[in-house]
């Protein structure tokens, strides 16, 4: 790549798709080969000098190893997974960076088994033609880097093999080379280890403790600072530093770093132009996190002397896998509340309820505890649409939402169960105590005051049943029916009452 344009070998059976992909990525200046369906793709890899057709029309071609593939997910004679899987078992193709692309795939727990098979990136569709360029850059600069470092490896190895017979004469100078491809050797196996634990990541702490472990042995005696953009995203935070103290602030605006101003890494030395946010008489190295358009953080080193280019490069491949991983990271989890949360209401979803139901349950057991259960429905909820319209019937169950939010301690769980109707978990609560929450809630639903176009809709209430484990059984579906008895006794006997199940 380096002295040449990047080849990237996009792997789409969708031809609309894979126009879109190869397009931009042509005016974006690749050389860009496509194939349309996974065995076509495996077999080009292996067959590396197998001719293909240009995305434009022109006729055949030499197909040369790529840099970079982009693979779809979903095909049809072999998905992306295992295309993947096959790419990476092969040496010739392993080292190969695999930017998966999907849609109806983007799953939490598809993402994880995709990085497990040795994807690098994630993207869904439609993909942004910003956030293509981007993350492939990123990919490459990475790529570039373990490439730079094998190759002087092994120009260090020629050499060394070259000089055998002049041992004597150049004995210092081996030992100085034979040093470096030490370090070398050293750099490499800690960025591999680095760059395996942040994808095994499931924590923003737990990324801080990888950085701060990895950077310190790849800049040994180098403080440093690893931060990232605050929830208002207009002051930049540290999360972890290492080696010592550094003289770089906690806190600041992206205005005071030179760095963020130009989206690129800037390095200092004593007496010329500093950014504003720290103090050191020193130099420094201040290198912007970018991954997917998005600036996400700095990485942040100073020393007493400057920084050789070696050490710059190295220190940008950093930045380049932490920005990555964190991307990643907030990914899986924005993907992860998709899947457990209502969007209308913001509760917990019924998948949520199963899944904590039975940790509850388990831990309940060995500390002999209740777990008491509400099922509550909204009164005269389809006469409330009739007369308001569904627009107001959706205001009234996100501020129902709220109200249970508002009701509940941190170790409860309050779901939509569906439709108007609402589920409460209370892990260690009796009966007698689940009771008296769920006639708390019922009081406070009847305050409720929904207003919907400057107009309030009162005259809400709600029918609550509740039942407790063991009493009233011992698995979810029983609870639930049991509580549900009870919310209809509470119906048949007037509405806006809680009534527990017998």
């Amino acid at each position: 790549m380096t002295g040449a344009l990047a080849r990237i070998l996009v792997v789409d059976d969708n031809d609309s798709g894979r126009y879109v992909t190869v397009h931009t990525l042509k005016r974006a200046g690749y050389l860009v080969s496509e194939a349309r369906s996974g065995a076509e793709a495996l077999s080009l890899l292996v067959n590396t000098r197998a001719g293909m057709e240009h995305v434009d029309g022109a006729d055949q071609m030499d197909f040369e190893r790529p840099d970079l593939i982009v693979l779809d997910i979903n095909m049809p004679d072999m998905d992306g997974f295992e295309v993947c899987r096959r790419i990476k078992a092969d040496v010739g193709s392993a080292q190969i960076p695999v930017l998966m692309a999907s849609a109806s795939y983007l799953t939490a727990e598809n993402t994880a088994y995709g990085l497990d098979l040795g994807a690098d990136a994630y993207l869904a569709h439609p993909i942004e033609p910003s956030v293509l360029i981007a993350t492939l850059r990123a990919l490459l600069r990475v790529r570039a880097a373990e490439a730079e470092v094998r190759q002087l490896n092994l120009t260090l190895e020629r050499r060394v093999l070259e000089r055998t017979g002049e041992l004597q004469r150049l004995s210092e100078e081996l030992q100085v080379q034979v040093r470096e491809l030490e370090e070398r050797n050293t750099e490499a196996k800690v960025l591999s280890e680095m760059s395996e634990m942040l994808q095994a990541c499931f924590s923003f702490s737990e990324i801080e403790q990888v950085v701060a472990l990895h950077v310190a042995l790849l800049f040994p005696g180098v403080p440093g600072k690893l931060y990232s953009y605050g929830a208002s995203k207009d002051g930049l935070e540290e999360l972890v530093a290492w080696n010592g103290k550094s003289t770089s602030t906690s806190l600041f605006g992206p205005e005071e770093c030179w760095g963020l101003r130009r989206g690129r890494l800037f390095a200092s030395v004593e007496g010329e132009l500093n950014c504003h946010h720290h103090q050191t008489t020193g130099s420094t190295l201040c290198v912007p996190m970018l991954a997917q358009g998005d600036t996400v953080g700095l990485l942040y080193l100073e020393r007493e002397t400057a920084f050789p280019q070696r050490q710059q490069r190295l220190a940008q491949t950093v930045a380049d896998m932490v920005a990555l991983a964190m991307v990643n990271l907030r990914l899986r989890e924005t993907l992860r509340q998709q899947s457990i949360r209502d969007p209308l209401t913001g509760l917990f979803n019924r998948r949520y309820l199963e899944e904590t139901f039975e940790r509850e349950l388990r831990r309940s057991e060995r500390k002999g505890e209740a777990i008491g259960l509400i099922m509550l429905d909204v009164d005269r909820f389809k006469v409330f649409n009739d007369t308001h319209g569904h627009e107001a019937g959706d205001v009234l169950l996100k501020a129902l939402g709220g109200v249970l939010r508002e009701s509940v301690r941190a170790e409860d769980v309050a779901c939509r169960y569906g439709g108007e109707e609402f589920t409460l978990l209370l892990p260690g609560a009796n009966q007698q105590q689940t009771f008296d929450r769920a006639e708390q809630i019922r009081e406070a639903i009847v305050r409720l005051k929904v207003t919907n176009q400057g107009k309030v809709l009162e005259g809400v209430s709600a029918s609550l049943g509740v039942a407790t484990f063991p009493q009233h059984g011992r698995e979810l579906a029983v609870l639930v029916r049991a509580a549900d008895l009870a919310l209809y006794r509470a119906k048949r006997e007037g509405r806006n009452r809680v009534v527990n199940a017998e």
